[in-house]
Order: structure tokens, then sequence, then C-alpha cells
């Protein structure tokens, strides 16, 4: 697959540096699992990521949101709400 690096199995220097993203994914998708980035080529995947995901080198993390805890929030907004009082 052309653009996605070297597809020389077992060489470590034809990737681009791990951790870039989109581009090393590709490009290791093109050295190990070119039916993987054929199916990426394909619309399969709807991102390098998920095909990374696919191929077992990409690990699927969930992504939790942290909420603020309630009491800090209070106690800044009284803070900020004394200091307004006092400027009066």
């Amino acid at each position: 697959m052309k653009g996605y690096g070297s597809n020389v199995k077992g060489s470590n220097g034809n990737l681009l540096e791990p951790g870039r993203g989109k581009p090393y994914i590709l490009a290791r998708l093109a050295r190990d699992h070119p039916d993987i980035l054929a199916a990426y080529d394909r619309g399969e995947y709807r991102s390098a990521r998920q095909a990374g995901i696919a191929a077992g080198f990409v690990k699927d993390v969930e992504r939790i949101q942290v909420l603020p805890d309630p009491e800090k929030i209070a106690m800044e907004i009284d803070k900020v709400w004394r200091f307004c009082q006092r400027q009066k």
C-alpha cells in the first residue's frame, strides 16, 4: 500500500516513531496487517484508531467523564460571594 510506509516485515526502522497517531497506525497496518488496512481504505472502519484496535495493537480504552466535586464547587462559590460582599 503506497503512502503508508514500508511493507517490509520485521524491520523496526521502517515505521514512524511510535505514539504519533494516525500516520504511525497506518504504517503499522501496512506492515503487519495489510488486510485490515485494505478494509480501512474501503471505509469499513470509521478511523485509523478503530482499525488499529481491530488489529490488536491499539488499546480500546473506555473514556469516562470526571465530574467535579459539588462540595468543592460550593466552597469556591461561597469564597467568591464573601469576597464580593466585602467589596461593597
